[in-house]
C-alpha cells in the first residue's frame, strides 16, 4: 500500500500531489495488455468478431454510403488511443496511417456524426460479453457512479462546473454518469451519459443538423438531474436483459426515487447512506410512528449489541426500519428495509466513526450486505483504467456528438480488452475462490485467503528470525497486516476520508 505524508502548510497542493501519485499506480487491465505476448490490435479485432460489434454497429446507424468502410473506421477509432502507449505491443505498427489510410480527418469526421446510436451499440456489446463469460446471475450487480474529466476549453460543447469528490472542489469539465455490471469475474460498462450542470454551462456552438438525431436527444437528456438519468438507465438495462440481483451506489445517489426504481425493476438496492435528514420509522408503520434520521437511530442503538465483522477491524449492527417511497401527493408506499451500521475505532483521532448501508432485503446477513457492496469497487477501477489508458474524452474535438462517441468508444475498448483477458484463461477472482472452498463469500474469502497468505508469509519470515530478530519480524508482519486491512476498508468505503465525506453536504 502506498502511504504519503501530506504537508500541513498547503493542503490543496498536497491533496493534488497525492491524487497524481495514486493515478500512476498500475491497474489490472493495463497490466494484462502490457504483456509482450498480448498484441492489442490482434486481440481487439478478435474481440470485435467474438462479441459481434461489427454487426451491432451496422444495426445502430453506422452504415456509410461512401468513403472508408465502417469496419475499418470503427477498428481504427477503437485502437487509436492505444497506439501512443509504449507499454502496448501491436502487430501491424504504431501509426494511424499504417492501419487506416483515411488518417485523422476521416476519424474525426466519423466522431462528429450525429446519427449514430452509440449507446445501443455499447450496451448490446456488454450484454453479449456478459453472456459469453457468465457475468450475469445471483452474485452480480448493476453499479452506478460518476467521474469528472477536467476540460477547460472555451469552445467545448457540454462543459460545465462540477464538484470533484477527490479534489473536494469545483472544477470545469465534463461529468460522466456510468452504469456498469459488476461480478466476481470483472466489471463491464453498460450505459453512460454526460451530465451538464447549471454552473457555467457551455451550450452548442451550432445547432444540430437534425433535432431528432441521437446526438440531439442525448444533449437534451444531459440537462436532466443525475437521479432522473440513473433511473432511466436502470430501466433500460433491466429491459434489455441484464438479469442481476443487486443495485449498488454510494451515498451521492441515495434518493427515494432511486430505491423505488430499483425495486420496481426487481433489484435489491444496497446503498450507502449519508448522515443527512432522510427519515425512517423504526417503531411501526402507523401514521403516529416516530420518524428518525440515521444519526438519531444510531444514537439509540445499544453499542453492546455490535458484533465483530470477520476480516475487518469493525463491528456492526442492523436495524429494521420503514421507508416511505411515495412521491409527493401520492398515497404512502411503505417498505421495510434493513439499516446496517458499521463502526470502527480510529486510533489517531481517538474517536469512533461509523457508516450506514441500506438494503431492501431484510433477511440478508451483514456479511452478505457488505459482500454485495464490495462489488462496487469494480467501477472505481474502471474509471482509473479508462482515464489513464483508454482515452476517455481525450479526443481533440469540440462537438457534443463527438464527446458522446468518446465515452461509448472508451467503454467498447474496455469490453473488448476484458473479453480478451478473460478468454485468455487467466484465473478469475471467483475461480480462485472456488479452488479454496465453494462456500466462501467474496468479502469473507478475501479475509480468509489473506489469513492463509499471512500464515505462509509468517512461516517464511520465521526462517529469518535469527538474522532479523524478533522486533524486526514483528514490525514487518504488522505493516503487511495493516496494508491488507486498509485495502479491504477501501473496497467498502470505510476509510476515514470516506466516513468524513458522509458529513459533507452535496454542493448544488
Amino acid at each position: 500500500m502506498l502511504v504519503t505524508s501530506l504537508p500541513t502548510h498547503s493542503p490543496r497542493g498536497a491533496m493534488n500531489k497525492h491524487i497524481r501519485t495514486v493515478c500512476k499506480l498500475p491497474t489490472p487491465l493495463n497490466a494484462t495488455i502490457s504483456q509482450p505476448e498480448f498484441l492489442v490490435d490482434n486481440e481487439m479485432l478478435g474481440g470485435l468478431i467474438d462479441v459481434g460489434v461489427f454487426t451491432l454497429a451496422v444495426r445502430t446507424g453506422m452504415a456509410k454510403r461512401s468513403g472508408h468502410p465502417v469496419k475499418e473506421t470503427l477498428f481504427a477509432l477503437l485502437l487509436w488511443p492505444l497506439l501512443g502507449l509504449r507499454s502496448i505491443h501491436t502487430f501491424c505498427g504504431m501509426g494511424t496511417k499504417q492501419m487506416f489510410p483515411g488518417g485523422k480527418d476521416a476519424l474525426y469526421d466519423f466522431l462528429n456524426r450525429e446519427n449514430v446510436n452509440w449507446r445501443a451499440c455499447q450496451s448490446s456489446a456488454a450484454l453479449r460479453a456478459a453472456r459469453l463469460h457468465g457475468l450475469l446471475g445471483s452474485k452480480s450487480a448493476l453499479v452506478a457512479d460518476d467521474t469528472v474529466k477536467t476540460r477547460r476549453g472555451k469552445k467545448m460543447e457540454g462543459v460545465s462546473g462540477h464538484f470533484d469528490h477527490l479534489q473536494r472542489r469545483t472544477v470545469r469539465g465534463e461529468q460522466v454518469l456510468q452504469l456498469g455490471l459488476a461480478g466476481e469475474k470483472g466489471f463491464l460498462p453498460v450505459d453512460a451519459q454526460i451530465y451538464i450542470s447549471s454552473s457555467r454551462p457551455q451550450g452548442l456552438l451550432r445547432p444540430f443538423r437534425d433535432g431528432r438525431s441521437h446526438a440531439a436527444r442525448r444533449f437534451r437528456e444531459a440537462a436532466q438531474t443525475k437521479i432522473e438519468m440513473l433511473c432511466a438507465m436502470l430501466r433500460r438495462a433491466v429491459k434489455q436483459g441484464f438479469s442481476v440481483t443487486y443495485f449498488l451506489a454510494d451515498s451521492w445517489f441515495m434518493a427515494k426515487e432511486v430505491v423505488r426504481t430499483a425495486l420496481d425493476c426487481g433489484l435489491t438496492p444496497v446503498l450507502r447512506l449519508k448522515k443527512g435528514n432522510l427519515k425512517f420509522r423504526i417503531d411501526g408503520q402507523g401514521p403516529g410512528s416516530e420518524e428518525l434520521t440515521v444519526g438519531e437511530i444510531y444514537a439509540r442503538i445499544d453499542k453492546r449489541s455490535l458484533r465483530k465483522l470477520p476480516g475487518l477491524g469493525r463491528k456492526a449492527a442492523h436495524v429494521l426500519a420503514v421507508l416511505d417511497l411515495a412521491r409527493e401527493g401520492e398515497a404512502p408506499r411503505l417498505h421495510i428495509v434493513q439499516l446496517l451500521f458499521v463502526r470502527g475505532l480510529e486510533p489517531e483521532k481517538g474517536k469512533k466513526s461509523w457508516a450506514c448501508f441500506l438494503c431492501s432485503d431484510i433477511g440478508l446477513a451483514p456479511e452478505d450486505v457488505l459482500e454485495a457492496y464490495a462489488l462496487r469497487w469494480g467501477i472505481e477501477v474502471y474509471f482509473k483504467e479508462v482515464k489513464q489508458h483508454l482515452g476517455l474524452l481525450k479526443e481533440q474535438t469540440a462537438s457534443f456528438a463527438s464527446h458522446i462517441a468518446s465515452i461509448h468508444l472508451t467503454a467498447l475498448r474496455y469490453i473488448l480488452l476484458l473479453h480478451s483477458a478473460l478468454k485468455g484463461g487467466g484465473v478469475s477472482f471467483g475461480e480462485a475462490r472456488d479452488h479454496v472452498t465453494g462456500q466462501m463469500r467474496t468479502l469473507t474469502f478475501a479475509s480468509l485467503l489473506w489469513a492463509l497468505f499471512k500464515a505462509l508469509i509468517h512461516g517464511a519470515l520465521d526462517t529469518l528470525r535469527e538474522e532479523l530478530g524478533e522486533k524486526t519480524l514483528a514490525r514487518v508482519a504488522e505493516v503487511i497486516d495493516s496494508a491488507v486491512e486498509a485495502f479491504l476498508e477501501k473496497a467498502l468505503q470505510l476509510t476515514s476520508q470516506d466516513l468524513e465525506e458522509d458529513e459533507i453536504a452535496i454542493p448544488a
